[in-house]
């Protein structure tokens, strides 16, 4: 038989932290071995504690009181009544000194330590990452999670406001242990560009990750809006040319230029309306290159000109975000709303520019939840109508995978379908995609899960995506080999083993 008394143990433990009282030994609460002096001088406090705990449940303090506890020992003479005597000894005490800890919430954690409870401020995201800040500082490792969860649960769009601060931070930590935040400061870099934009911290942002946005095409802004906001971004950089626009010399417009040069591919000025240009560039043409500016004009005011040194780039694709009101708006862990938007306009053959909303992704499978098995598969996919298939391939990280428009099924067999296709969706932005449709219409989808002895899951074509094993993220023998399609969706025909799997029922609106 066995039981559990945690809740009394939680209780117990607190009483080592206690003061004094008429209902508290004073042995209880005063046979500290640590005293740890937290916060600055003028806000500082003293805070009893016990090396065994602290030891046993922070990994930082295992490794202050293995050093201090050497260097900072003293004496002290205690007086404890045992069996209605007093009892005299001699404790020796440590001293550790934090001053980078606000004592309030250094009280928390400590309580945190001592019982297993934590209990804090309730609508204040501050608070939350302060203690998850401090936690960090503290290696008290249980709680990173539960703090990351809180914030990106209840409070993302402030984490999109201070989105420059939660990457400092986790920039501070070398990304460990904060997967959560970095995730999520991954999903709102792709997914919700504009946000980042029109953050507070804008101005703050790293000049490769601003670049790295600047390449996005789902990024939901006017063109002339993200020059301004790049603009804006050099110019917080050189104080020195915060004046009128008159009083600038020949070396002013020379430092602007250097500041803006390495963003301008990846402007799409042939997208900002001509009306656009006396205000927002020309003013500056002193600070453009030559060819650039001169390119620039050319598209604007010569019909059919084509630019040969700056890369005509497609216009954004204008997306819905900004009406969802929370940050997700599929059920993935590997694709946003922007393939979201690729993948609807690939199945009704219309542009990439179109905002597509007409279908509904319903997940029905995902590997890490349901199993990466051809069992998992037809016992979960089977008799679903439409779906897509999206494949994370392990150790590569691009995704692959396909459009069946027929119901699968366990038969065994081709079936026709004349509008299947497969894809790739890159590794960064949508640029880098492949769309591969059926040639040979009568092999489109492989349905079976075994044949000659061999377990498979959903293959597309006699070759093109060949899904095989019997567990495909432990087996590296699924492979993309062209047969049956336009194009190749991935540059080698190699095995691949998977990292992670999606499917989605297709559901018209």
């Amino acid at each position: 038989m066995n039981a559990e008394f945690i809740d009394a143990l939680s209780r117990d433990f607190g009483k080592l932290l206690l003061t004094p009282t008429s209902s508290t030994s004073k042995s209880a609460c005063n046979n500290h071995d640590v005293i740890i002096e937290v916060g600055k001088p003028s806000n500082k406090k003293s805070f009893n504690a016990h090396s065994i705990i602290l030891s046993a449940r922070s990994e930082y303090f295992r490794n202050a009181l293995k050093i201090n506890g050497k260097e900072s020992r003293q004496v002290e003479e205690d007086f404890v009544e045992i069996a209605a005597k007093k009892t005299h000894f001699k404790r020796q005490i440590i001293n550790l000194l934090e001053p980078n800890i606000i004592p309030e919430y250094f009280k928390i954690l400590l309580n945190y330590i001592y019982t297993g409870k934590i209990s804090f401020e309730p609508h204040n995201p501050d608070v939350v990452l302060y203690l998850l800040e401090s936690a960090l500082y503290l290696k008290l490792t249980d709680l990173y999670d539960f703090l990351q969860t809180h914030l990106v649960e209840d409070y993302s769009k402030w984490l999109e406001e201070k989105y420059e601060l939660i990457r400092n931070i986790i920039e501070a930590n070398d990304g460990r242990d904060l997967k959560i935040l970095t995730d999520f400061c991954a999903m709102i870099q792709q997914k919700k560009s504009e946000a980042i934009f029109k953050s507070e911290d804008f101005a703050k942002l790293d000049k490769d990750l601003l670049i790295t946005l600047l390449k996005y095409d789902a990024l939901d802004m006017d063109e002339i809006e993200i020059w301004d906001r790049v603009l804006e971004w050099c110019l917080a950089r050189l104080p020195n040319l915060n004046k009128s626009l008159a009083e600038w010399s020949d070396s002013d417009f020379k430092l602007l230029r250097i500041a803006i040069e390495p963003f301008i591919p990846h402007i799409r000025f042939f997208q900002i309306p001509a009306a656009a240009l006396d205000t927002k560039i020309l003013q500056y043409q002193k600070s453009f290159p030559e060819c650039a500016l001169r390119e620039i004009l050319s598209f604007h005011l010569r019909p059919g000109y084509v630019p040969t040194i700056l890369q005509l780039l497609p216009p954004r694709i204008r997306t819905h975000l900004e009406k969802i009101p929370d940050y997700k708006t599929i059920d993935s862990l590997i694709i946003d709303d922007s393939h979201v938007n690729w993948l609807s306009n690939s199945i009704e053959n219309l542009s990439y520019d179109t905002i597509n909303n007409n279908f509904e992704y319903k997940l029905l499978l995902r590997g890490s939840r349901d199993g990466f098995t051809s069992a998992a598969f037809y016992n979960i996919c089977v008799d679903n109508g439409p779906t897509i298939i999206v494949i994370k391939i392990a150790g590569i990280g691009e995704l692959i995978g396909g459009y069946n428009p027929l119901n699968w099924s366990s038969f065994g067999g081709f079936m026709s379908a004349s509008n299947a296709f497969i894809f790739n969706l890159g590794k960064q932005n949508l640029q880098e995609a492949v769309l591969s449709r059926i040639v040979q219409e009568e092999v489109a989808v492989w349905c079976g899960r075994v044949w000659s002895g061999q377990e498979y899951g959903p293959c597309f074509g006699l070759s093109d995506l060949s899904i095989i094993g019997k567990n495909w993220k432990a087996q590296k023998i699924s492979f993309c080999n062209p047969a049956s399609y336009e194009k190749q969706i991935l540059s080698t025909t190699d095995y691949f083993s998977f990292e992670e799997y999606e499917v989605f029922q297709i559901v018209r609106k």
